[in-house]
């Protein structure tokens, strides 16, 4: 990928306008550039299994007899963020555009777009609603395939976004977030064999990102590791994501001592994973994040994305005992009927498949409000085990999606949305929307940039900011 020649590192607003525009429009929010701090380093390619083991600088814990060495308690514990309520921005760094004719790399800039831009308006309105912090996803893709002088322009950005939100008064975690499409640095590719070349290139990364945002007050930041890491709770092809999480943990500690860290678990980052994490390896300055879509086959029905039967259901009640089988029945056969009808045909098992998980969803799972307080029950007791502070847990995401516009909503989505973030406040923890847009977020309109005032009800904002 070449962005054209000759352009330096450090770049301010007042270059020509062509030169914004090769850069695309994140620069535009921009005033000035801030410095990166002393010791940040340039990132050095690793490629080759030598470089791999020059790279080692760090090598992590070591299985001994089946155990991992604990990294030492830091010192001093800087003051940690308060994450309390916040938004994911998804589209700022992350959502990557691929290149279709040249796999594995991407589009320039790669991200881009109007969902890529957010005004300084919309982010002052997101803290008079009440939000205190945002959750950046970023895509390593284009960072890792990127030239050296391409790669210094985004980690410039990436770090322009940080001090930008920073100074709207908003703390950020930020997430390290490989795609899991059109990439050859999905979080399987990297994780594959952790003396591979490819874990060794996003350790690399990490330790450079920890390096470039080392000034920032340890009160208004903090790094996550990677999203949702691997599917499986416990992995059994390699090694599994809580010895690999530990390798990276100690290669950020190793030029970073005191900069927060967030760690997550397996089972896409699911309560599930993170209940089998040992926080016994690693320091005080630490948050653990888990993720929250369920029951699945609710908060992702009628997606075509997801995974069957949910992509065939429609109209999905919550909590089940608002809805019954034969009204979801119904609506998800003219659901079905009307994707064939638009040239989408669905497998000629699609409304069986319907059906059985329709059938077990209100006849035997029947979600509602106690089924999610025994899931955030179970991280309670995790954390009272190990001495976790619920302050230290953020939901890091968590929403459904609405619902096709020719399904009539029957307020399913908002009383879900009510009663995880209640949960999540009862227990003491953080949480952050999935995420701004339209679809499982925020706003009602992405080319308006309208907050759905019943959403922000749901998630118990301050809506009288949006008169103001």
């Amino acid at each position: 990928m070449s962005a054209g020649s000759g352009r330096g590192y450090w770049r301010t607003l007042f270059v020509s306008l062509t030169g914004i525009l090769s850069l695309g429009v994140i620069a535009l929010a921009f005033t000035m550039p801030t410095p990166a701090p002393q010791n940040w380093r340039s990132p050095q390619e690793v490629s080759s299994p030598a470089q791999v083991a020059a790279a080692e600088t760090t090598p992590g814990p070591v299985a001994v007899a089946g155990k991992a060495h604990a990294p030492a308690k830091a010192a001093t514990v800087p003051a940690l963020p308060l994450f309390r309520r916040g938004v994911n921005l998804s589209r700022q760094q992350s959502f990557s555009r691929s290149d279709p004719a040249r796999p594995g790399h991407y589009l320039w800039p790669p991200f881009a777009g109007d969902l890529a831009e957010i005004s300084d308006h919309e982010l002052d309105r997101l803290v008079s609603l009440g939000f205190d912090f945002v959750r950046l996803p970023v895509d390593v893709g284009p960072f890792l395939a990127a030239g050296e002088s391409d790669r210094r322009l985004l980690l410039d950005d990436l770090r322009q976004w940080v001090v930008r939100l920073r100074g709207h008064g908003l703390s950020v975690l930020l997430d390290i977030h490989p795609a899991t499409y059109s990439s050859t640095w999905r979080p399987r590719d990297i994780l594959a064999d952790p003396r591979g070349v490819k874990f060794a290139r996003y350790r690399t990364f990490l330790q450079t990102v920890a390096r470039l945002l080392s000034d920032q007050p340890a009160e208004g930041f903090a790094l996550e590791l990677m999203n949702e890491p691997q599917p499986d709770c416990v992995r059994g092809d390699g090694e599994d994501w809580t010895v690999s999480q530990r390798r990276l943990f100690e290669a950020v500690r190793a030029v970073a001592s005191d900069m927060p860290v967030v760690l997550t678990g397996g089972c896409w980052s699911s309560v599930d994973g993170l209940v089998r994490l040992d926080p016994a390896a690693y320091d005080d300055a630490t948050f653990f994040d888990f993720h929250f879509y369920e029951p699945y086959f609710f908060t992702h029905q009628s997606l075509p994305w997801a995974s069957p039967p949910a992509r065939y259901l429609a109209g999905v009640s919550y909590p089940g005992a608002n809805g019954t089988i034969e009204r979801t029945l119904s609506q998800t056969r003219e659901h079905l009927a009307r994707l064939a009808k638009e040239g989408k045909p669905q497998p000629a098992d699609a409304l069986d498949a319907a059906r059985r998980e329709i059938n077990n969803y209100y006849a035997t799972k029947n979600p509602g409000p106690a089924t999610i307080g025994k899931r955030f029950d179970m991280v309670t007791a995790w954390a009272k085990e190990h001495g976790i502070a619920p302050e230290r847990i953020v939901v890091g995401e968590f929403s459904a999606i609405r619902w096709p516009d020719d399904v009539v909503d029957d307020g399913s989505r908002l009383r879900w949305l009510t009663d995880v973030r209640a949960a999540a406040e009862r227990h003491g923890f953080g949480w952050a929307l999935w995420d701004y847009t339209r679809g499982f977020g925020l706003l009602a309109d992405n080319a308006g940039r309208v907050v759905d005032i019943a959403t922000a009800k749901a998630l118990g904002l301050d809506i009288s900011a949006l008169g103001r």
